[in-house]
């Protein structure tokens, strides 16, 4: 994790959260592969380097958790017909 000025965030998680959160507060439809390349952004544009794999797993987590579907995303494209796990 690198220490740029957002340095609030305690961990690859928080940061991954924080930014999911973000955007599923104002957009709450959106497909998961959406809100993965949203917080890769995200992630990108406050300075970490957060690999995609971690990012989709971690995204992964907390999208079922919210949308209770644990089966809606499939564990091998993640939703994209692709695999995006290696990327």
């Amino acid at each position: 994790m690198s220490s740029k000025h957002h340095s609030k965030y305690v961990s690859n998680l928080d940061v991954i959260h924080r930014c999911y959160m973000t955007y599923k507060d104002v957009l709450q439809t959106m497909p998961f592969i959406w809100y993965v390349d949203r917080v890769e952004e995200s992630v990108v544009r406050k300075g970490f380097y957060i690999s995609r794999k971690e990012i989709i797993q971690t995204v992964s987590h907390f999208y079922q958790q919210e949308t209770q579907q644990e089966n809606k995303i499939c564990p091998h494209c993640y939703g994209t017909g692709k695999k995006e796990i290696d990327r």
